[in-house]
């Protein structure tokens, strides 16, 4: 209900026009020391944002301060990997750390007699899915938000995100000021994420703009907030801020016949066994969000940009779309090869690909362009020819599904034995049936012949 009262939906500062805002516009990454964006598997990545900032105008903020909220290691629970779960004292003397430390080993080593001694550190006892710093970006998000004009674009990203070299001439903040919101609408969105299709990783924290408004302030208040719930991680906590805004916005426009019941929160928890799975949350988040504000590629909300990855791929993520990609980026569709078409998104994210992303870059970037991550880009020009606004996007769902399809082309094996809405629901998860359908042409052209069906 605070939420919602503190929601206004209209009268915010518009910011400049999309095609003037680079100067207006602010890129931002973070990190918990300057030490680390001179790292050499880092700086490279640094470089080339830089050098994109430099060639638009803008202006390139390195947040190295570090944890804002300060949390001293208790314990790491491996459950399914290693360094799972993060248990630590927040906020905490160290007096009250060792305490807790002390009553967490006790329990541990099997003393359940002490578990009421828990009460004691209700406050300060945190347990958060992967490590909380990841967290502090939402407060260099807050602070850098509030050095900006009324109505201007903050871009966050992670450091291991590359921008290709051939895209200067295009401005990122125009193509997001530029989203659609709803049918007639004139303002731009407040808040900027990839859209995504089910079956994919929802909503991914290594990506995302905030207009400075009252509506984006409300955003960073609510996703903070998550810190403190049990088992959150950044990344959960931002997917849940998006259903609490639409859920807001739609109870709002629909004088409350419709919400966001926040039925997707149990999802955000580990099962009784102690095992989590993002996707199984996911899969609650994509169905609330086509609820609320429509399916995929035809989203309607006036707060919530959803930028289409299939015109401008803003968060290109290997080990997401393409897991089997072996370490590869032929496998990752991202240089020419024997397994499929050459993918051209507007950048690449490699997440999960700490040891090799430095790597990786360099190959992208040598074998596309004979360029060195280490220096900036040629301007656009005969010689080094700009990449056309209408290939930022990819189609990299329907070449998920034409794999997907190639795999099961059995027909007399699962889950085309599987009753209709199972077997339906099994094809759209591969991506085949969101928006438009994939066409056997599709799966024709990527895969180099058609799909031969049996059974």
């Amino acid at each position: 209900w605070t939420n919602r009262r503190e929601l206004q939906l209209f009268g915010h500062p518009r910011g400049l026009e999309p095609k003037e805002a680079d100067a207006s516009s602010t890129l931002l990454l973070y990190a918990d020391s300057a030490e680390y964006f001179k790292a050499p598997n880092v700086a490279p990545f640094v470089k080339q944002f830089e050098c994109y900032a430099a060639a638009r105008g803008m202006r390139l903020v390195l947040d190295s301060k570090g944890a804002r909220v300060r949390h001293q290691k208790i314990a790491w629970l491996d459950v399914t990997i290693v360094n799972e779960f993060f248990v630590s004292a927040r906020e905490a003397s160290q007096a009250e750390a060792a305490a807790l430390r002390n009553l967490f080993d006790a329990l541990r080593a099997g003393l359940s007699e002490q578990i009421g001694e828990l009460k004691r550190f209700e406050i300060l006892l945190g347990i958060n899915y992967a490590h909380p710093l990841n967290f502090d970006k939402i407060w260099a998000m807050s602070e850098q938000l509030e050095t900006l004009d009324p109505g201007a674009l903050l871009i966050y990203f992670d450091v291991d995100v590359s921008i290709r070299p051939d895209v200067y001439q295009h401005s990122l903040a125009e193509l997001l000021l530029s989203t659609p919101t709803v049918k007639g609408g004139g303002e731009p969105a407040h808040i900027f994420i990839p859209d995504t299709w089910m079956g994919t990783e929802c909503v991914n924290s290594g990506f995302v703009a905030l207009r400075n408004t009252p509506v984006s302030r409300l955003f960073l208040k609510l996703w903070k907030e998550k810190l403190r719930w049990g088992a959150s991680w950044d990344q959960v906590a931002m997917a849940e801020t998006v259903l609490e805004i639409l859920g807001a916005e739609v109870y709002k426009f629909t004088h409350g016949a419709k919400r966001y019941d926040h039925r997707c929160i149990a999802a955000m928890l580990p099962v009784s066994s102690g095992l989590y799975t993002y996707q199984r949350y996911c899969d609650c988040w994509h169905g609330q969000v086509e609820h609320l504000v429509g399916s995929y590629r035809q989203r309607q909300s006036r707060l919530v940009g959803f930028v289409d990855p299939e015109r401008t791929e803003v968060n290109f993520i290997p080990n997401n779309l393409f897991w089997e990609h072996q370490f590869h980026l032929e496998g990752m569709h991202l240089v020419a090869g024997e397994k499929g078409p050459v993918f051209t998104p507007f950048l690449v994210h490699w997440a999960g690909l700490v040891p090799q992303r430095r790597g990786l870059m360099e190959q992208w970037f040598a074998q596309n362009w004979n360029l060195s991550v280490d220096e900036c880009p040629p301007a656009a020009g005969p010689s080094f020819p700009a990449l056309p606004v209408g290939q930022l996007g990819t189609r990299a769902r329907h070449l998920r599904c034409c794999k997907k399809l190639h795999q099961h082309r059995d027909k007399s094996r699962w889950p085309w034995r599987e009753p209709a809405d199972e077997m339906h629901a099994w094809v759209r998860y591969w991506g085949c049936s969101d928006w438009q359908s994939v066409r056997s042409e599709d799966c024709e052209e990527f895969l180099g012949e058609p799909i031969v069906y049996t059974g």
